[in-house]
């Protein structure tokens, strides 16, 4: 028989009282091992713990450890750009300065976040302002000048001036019925595809969060939008139940919010850290303080240039530090603006510290009270972090769950704790040490990830024995020989010759081809038809000359790899002409064991072009030398012809300082002809 509706009420009650208890936490987790300070563990180790629940209930166990000898994670910084209301009004230069200076600063000082607390513009109806705005921001987007694909991550805050109507989010049903204007400038499709983007709430990006990584940390940034009234607010309720479960979705994640208007909006507020929440920052924090991970928030809105309020919170042993900062108010520029005044927080992993500046790139100034330069403390490990290691699942109550751990360095120190969960309650245990002391017990103990090398346990120890010719892809195997194709089959390297076109590196060769292995070209054809004359394709080597002797270049005939040489020329004496007419002079040649008087004549004018020919009185034939020298050289020179060397003088005798010729032809090189080159000796 079915029990009426009236026998149920009280059965519902009890059943609802029963419910209503709270579950009993889990138990610290005990009994561990290896055991608290052991110095004897090997490179691969077990942990263990046993866990308890008053309830019986399965349990989920974590297992997480640091290396405590590791190097600490280095410095990195994250901004806070004030309302910028009055530099799109009346002062866009002072808005530039900010994200320009951020865009030079970002490597120096390991930039990796900007945010903007809100009031991005002062008249929200306008185009105008957002242009500047957009213009501004955008400079932070540059892949070029950021050195970043995505250029510098950065998120936005909604402030009451950045809507339409001032001071009027939107509804449940319409959210973003008052921020078109923003959404044009800074919307959705500005940031989907980042690699920092998060999300954001409803169809608009009055409400988003981005996703960072710095100091061997993840961050979690929600930016709020402005909505300062009192309850009932459907909206703003909404909206912090959608960043409550962010927070609790991104729990392994540290959270900051930034949003307008956290802190006391009048300016009437006293200037130390407890100053009052306004009506929305009272919900934020009621709202999200249960988020372990959850440690700081930012805001704009009010304030005074010479203090800033800021205020410390402590929810359940956690601390949760809100900062505000503005400085429109009083800094006039004439009138109110803020001189370019922004925040700069260091984070220092190694000392758990937070350094935060107020800096102003228009005026390349600090501000140091002590409301605008200060200190915080904050947790980081050290810039040593926790990482999960191993897990279990639905573990029995008074049982002792164990994982295997691999990899550890020899001598290093590590510190380890565990984690327990009912599905409803996380229990923490304390933190135990171990030394790793490099031993082994088997070969599988000694993995160390390469496949290139033989992994051992010998005598306790790891042996990794390099395999010879393994590789993993093909950029492992380039042997450097463009004339073989290198590839990665099976772990092991080949060379298979190709008959691809190469380079010899010898210009006296054309055609050059690879085979079997090697480049080789065929040699060039120098041969003139000329008995007197030695036929050879080379190149000067020019290291040792002096710099005149560095210009020459003697002039190849019928094609570029001849090059004509005379045994021995006596000095020409030759006065500068602007004109081409012959000029006296006599030089005797030796050639083919006879002498033969030649008569040297300048073709051109010396300026225009220096070019000189020796010419034979018996057969006619030409030798051409050109001589390019650097810049003029007026009034009477004198050449001093050696070897296919033209060597420049002044009146005095000196060669620019370099050298001094004798009255008599001063050998500067002996030429020996060789298959590929001239070789010179001073």
């Amino acid at each position: 028989m079915k029990p009426s509706p009236r026998r149920l009420v009280p059965l519902l009650l009890i059943l609802g009282s029963v419910a209503s208890v709270r579950a009993a936490s889990p138990d610290p987790p005990n009994n561990v091992s290896p055991p608290d300070g052991n110095v004897q563990v090997p490179a691969e180790t077990t942990l263990c713990a046993q866990v308890t629940d008053p309830d019986l209930d399965p349990l989920n166990v974590r297992f997480l450890a640091r290396e405590l000898t590791a190097p600490t994670e280095v410095d990195f910084t994250i901004l806070t750009i004030p309302d910028s209301q009055f530099y799109t009004q009346r002062h866009p230069d002072m808005f530039y300065a900010q994200t320009d200076w951020i865009v030079e600063q970002r490597a120096a000082r390991n930039i990796v976040f900007v945010a903007h607390v809100g009031d991005i513009v002062h008249l929200a109806a306008g185009d105008f302002e957002w242009s500047i705005a957009s213009e501004a921001m955008s400079r932070l987007e540059d892949p070029t000048t950021t050195l970043l694909e995505d250029g510098i991550a950065f998120g936005m805050a909604v402030g009451n001036h950045d809507q339409f109507p001032n001071n009027n989010a939107g509804t449940l049903a319409d959210p973003g019925a008052t921020t078109q204007n923003f959404n044009s400038h800074f919307g959705l499709s500005r940031f989907e595809g980042r690699s920092y983007w998060g999300g954001h709430y409803g169809d608009n990006n009055d409400n988003s969060y981005q996703l960072f990584s710095a100091g061997g940390m993840d961050f979690i940034v929600i930016n709020l939008e402005h909505a300062d009234w009192p309850d009932p607010n459907p909206l703003r309720d909404d909206v912090l139940a959608w960043a409550d479960a962010l927070l609790k979705t991104h729990a392994d994640r540290r959270a900051i919010i930034n949003s307008h208007h956290i802190l006391c909006v009048n300016q009437g507020c006293p200037p130390t850290i407890s100053a009052p929440f306004s009506l929305q920052g009272q919900a934020i924090y009621d709202a999200l303080k249960n988020n372990p991970n959850l440690f700081l928030m930012l805001a704009g809105h009010a304030g005074h240039a010479d203090y800033q309020n800021r205020r410390l919170d402590i929810f359940e042993g956690r601390v949760i530090h809100t900062l505000m900062s503005n400085y429109h108010f009083g800094e006039p520029c004439p009138y109110l603006c803020g001189n370019g005044y922004m925040r700069v927080m260091t984070f220092s992993p190694a000392t758990d510290q937070i350094d935060v500046k107020t800096y102003s790139p228009y005026l390349d100034q600090y501000k140091t009270t002590e409301h605008n330069q200060f200190v915080l403390d904050y947790d980081m490990n050290g810039g040593r972090h926790f990482r999960e290691v191993g897990s279990v699942a639905a573990a029995g109550s008074g049982s002792t769950p164990c994982i295997q751990w691999s990899g550890l360095s020899d001598g290093a120190q590590y510190e380890w704790y565990v984690e327990v969960s009912d599905g409803t309650e996380t229990v923490e245990g304390p933190r135990w040490t171990f030394t790793d002391n490099g031993s082994c017990t088997s070969p599988a103990e000694c993995d160390d990830g390469d496949p290139c090398t033989t992994d051992n346990c010998a005598g306790l120890a790891c042996t990794h024995d390099v395999i010879a010719n393994c590789c993993v892809g093909a950029g492992d195997c380039d042997d450097g020989n463009p004339c073989t194709d290198d590839q990665c089959a099976a772990g092991n390297c080949t060379h298979a010759d190709n008959t691809k076109p190469c380079s010899d590196g010898d210009a006296c060769t054309q055609n050059d081809v690879c085979s079997q292995g090697a480049c080789s070209g065929t040699p060039l054809a120098c041969d003139d038809g000329n008995a007197c004359t030695d036929d050879v394709c080379g190149r000067i080597v020019r290291d040792r000359l002096p710099a005149a002797g560095r210009l020459l270049h003697a002039r190849r005939r019928l094609q570029r790899s001849q090059l004509v040489l005379f045994r021995h020329v006596q000095r020409v004496a030759v006065r500068q002409q602007n004109d081409s007419r012959m000029l006296p002079g006599q030089c005797r040649v030796r050639r083919c064991g006879r002498l033969h008087a030649r008569r040297v004549r300048a073709t051109q004018p010396w300026g225009a072009d220096p070019r000189f020919s020796l010419r034979s009185r018996d057969d006619g034939s030409t030798r051409v030398y050109d001589y390019q020298r650097p810049r003029e050289l007026p009034g009477t020179q004198r050449l001093d012809v050696h070897v296919g060397v033209l060597v420049p003088v002044d009146r005095s005798g000196h060669h620019r300082g370099h050298v001094r010729l004798l009255d008599r032809p001063v050998r500067l090189l002996r030429y020996r002809s060789v298959p590929s080159r001239f070789q010179g000796n001073p």
